[in-house]
């Protein structure tokens, strides 16, 4: 990676805008490449590609996994060219496959599942240094799968058992040198953002200990029958490293991204809704092929396990309604409004009297101006009306006199 230099900083690449280039290669890769090992795990029965062939002599329309790889115009999944000036196209990039790039003996998706498991244990690498990057160049979360996977481990990377502040929190809750004072969240706004996750006990139930959060849609990360995932985002864990350093990005987020999370919410919920296939209660939802296109183009699959055949289009459909209309997001919006009216007011206060000050100026300015010249030619016009003769406007033969010098009044010889 080259260092701009101070005698040639217009002829050397800048480091930083490499490293967002670097990532966002690295993103693209790990959301596609980490949808492809979902699907390929999964059998045929549960909406996968496991039992699904593909090679050079595979017909697209037969073989969706034939179909996604080589970006045919058959498949159900839409992707783009990377687009580096389109920030919604970066993640769901064509996968760039010719049949030529493709074996010539037929495989299935079990195998490409093989490839794309980790091989050296621990951690995926490539999911590892997405993780890495987006921290390191703060990249903003924008699709509902990274919107929730980044409020869900946020909302749980702010404490630390039992109810203490982490690292973070603590950073992020305490006023910074050279900023404002108002550069800080304040505990009960720490909390909010902590509920909206949801709680993470062993023995938690949705309807009764964490209704209307964000676990209820994600689960709880635990073994749990009353906690069941009902989506899963694609790139969840590539959102769950954070650093104090960032405390600041990490804020103006929390601030200004509730509202974005709860449109989102609602654009997911509405678009399940338009599809019509959740008429039948006992369809599982990866069973339908109209949803499993939907949730991907939001950046979000089906769970796994055995468990996601309970799973109805009905059901998360009723599970998003409650969400977005629940008081978590609510009282996050709120209290991040009311955080902003806190920023905003004095700004606001001050604007007004500023304007108000103006006004009350220019009135004053126009106003007294009138008021005297009306009091001048209300003088004038007393003081005159008291020099008129009334005897010579009742007698024809008498002569008025006029207060002016050259013109008399009734004077017909002026007149004619």
């Amino acid at each position: 990676m080259a260092v701009p230099s101070v005698t040639s900083a217009s002829k050397d690449p800048d480091c930083c805008a490499l490293l967002c280039q670097l990532r966002d290669y690295v993103y693209a890769c790990c959301h596609q490449l980490a949808f492809l090992k979902l699907q390929c795990s999964r059998e045929q029965s549960q909406g996968g590609w496991q039992d699904c062939h593909y090679g050079r002599n595979v017909s697209s329309p037969n073989s969706p996994i034939q179909a996604f790889l080589t970006d045919a115009s058959t498949s159900k999944f839409e992707t783009h060219p990377f687009d580096p000036r389109n920030i919604c196209r970066k993640s769901r990039v064509n996968m760039g496959f010719t049949k030529e790039d493709l074996p010539a003996t037929h495989e299935t998706g079990k195998h490409i599942s093989t490839i794309l498991s980790p091989t050296c244990g621990g951690e995926d690498p490539l999911l590892t240094l997405s993780s890495y990057l987006n921290c390191l160049t703060r990249r903003t979360p924008r699709t509902t799968g990274e919107l929730v996977s980044f409020f869900h481990n946020f909302g749980n990377s702010l404490h630390k058992p039992p109810s203490e502040l982490s690292p973070l929190g603590s950073a992020l809750s305490k006023r910074h040198d050279d900023c404002p004072d108002w550069d800080c969240l304040k505990d009960a706004d720490l909390q909010v953002i902590k509920y909206v996750r949801g709680s993470d006990t062993l023995n938690s139930n949705h309807d009764k200990d964490h209704p209307n959060t964000l676990s209820t849609l994600l689960g709880c990360n635990i073994t749990n029958a009353n906690c069941t995932q009902l989506m899963k985002p694609i790139t969840y864990r590539a959102y769950a490293l954070y650093s104090s350093s960032f405390v600041h990005d990490y804020l103006s987020w929390t601030v200004y991204l509730p509202d974005r999370l709860w449109e989102s919410l609602l654009k997911l919920h509405c678009d399940l809704e338009k599809l019509q296939c959740h008429d039948s209660k006992a369809k599982p939802l990866h069973q339908c092929d109209k949803a499993l296109p939907l949730l991907y183009k939001h950046g979000i699959t089906p769970p796994d396990g055995t468990l996601q055949s309970r799973i109805s289009c009905s059901k998360v459909i009723t599970k998003l309604e409650a969400v977005v209309a629940g008081g978590p997001i609510a009282r996050l919006m709120t209290a991040m409004d009311t955080f902003l009216y806190g920023i905003r007011a004095p700004f606001l206060f001050t604007l007004v009297a500023l304007w108000l000050t103006a006004t009350l100026y220019i009135a004053h300015s126009l106003l007294y101006r009138l008021d005297v010249l009306h009091i001048r030619s209300h003088l004038l016009t007393t003081r005159a009306s008291h020099l008129i003769d009334v005897k010579a406007l009742l007698a024809g033969s008498r002569k008025m006199l006029s207060l002016y010098k050259d013109v008399d009044y009734f004077d017909d010889d002026f007149h004619s």
